[in-house]
């Protein structure tokens, strides 16, 4: 699950306002985001990332909320301050190879979520509970509490904040930190020699049980150049809980990212 990508998304998500009821409104992105090559790595890359955001009336289509991932949303329900959507999101998989923690671990596939989300809105201030259930019963379920804040917002700039908190049962926290014992045998012959990709103790069974997987904070700014081009930039940290940060694929308890790039509104 990728929360380095959620402080690009802020001033989107606090200034959209309501979605035309008879065109879709299109928002398209490049951005680069700098950040750890897998949760708790010590490894750090850069990488290109596009973004899509697609709103007509009471249906969405690009990023969702807590995978990482994108899909096609609806909301069912808006009442005053609140409301209700549900969501179909597919988030990417895990490639082993892209991060030298994760010798010896196999790749992950691909994983579908379903997703609900209940928010609050008043003035400048957004709190919302997202609950996603992973399809397949392997990728578990968690559950993410945030609140969002606009700091600045004027016909050019926009700043905003953002807190959030990630719970997740055992097979999700299993899937993303433990290690099995054939994963441990594997990396055992990893840890040998001068050239070894893995320390000493990485190659140790490990099972995190359930509970907080880690608490996050960012900022995000936009700066509006013209009525259609934006230039986008955020910063998060996301801290680890002691459980999570004693797994062998954890080498840093704390994650930083810095993403920026462009955003274009289609009228």
């Amino acid at each position: 699950m990728k929360r380095t990508l959620i402080p690009v998304l802020l001033g989107l998500t606090l200034t959209a306002g309501e979605p035309p009821r008879d065109r879709w409104s299109v928002d398209l992105g490049l951005m680069a985001l700098a950040g750890p090559d897998s949760p708790g790595s010590d490894g750090y890359q850069l990488r290109a990332l596009p973004l899509l955001q697609a709103r007509r009336d009471i249906f969405s289509l690009g990023a969702i909320e807590g995978t990482g991932g994108v899909g096609l949303g609806v909301r069912v329900l808006r009442r005053g301050p609140f409301s209700f959507d549900l969501a179909l999101s597919v988030s990417p998989g895990r490639k082993a190879h892209r991060s030298e923690v994760l010798a010896g671990m196999g790749d992950q596939p691909w994983m579908p979520w379903a997703v609900a989300t209940g928010s609050w809105r008043r003035g400048s201030l957004k709190a919302s509970l997202t609950l996603l259930h992973a399809l397949p019963r392997e990728g578990g379920q968690r559950a993410q509490l945030s609140v969002e804040k606009l700091l600045m917002a004027s016909p050019h700039w926009v700043i905003t904040a953002r807190g959030s908190l990630v719970l997740a049962d055992a097979t999700a926290l299993e899937r993303e930190f433990g290690v099995d014992a054939g994963q441990a045998l594997r990396r055992s012959a990893l840890t040998q020699g001068p050239d070894a990709p893995l320390r000493p103790g990485e190659d140790r069974t490990f099972s995190p049980g359930s509970g907080l997987r880690d608490i996050q904070v960012g900022l995000g700014l936009i700066h509006r150049q013209t009525r259609t081009l934006s230039l986008m930039g955020g910063l998060s940290a996301t801290r680890f809980s002691s459980r999570v940060s004693e797994s062998p694929l954890v080498r840093r308890n704390t994650d930083f990212a810095f993403t920026t790039g462009l955003l274009w509104h289609l009228p």
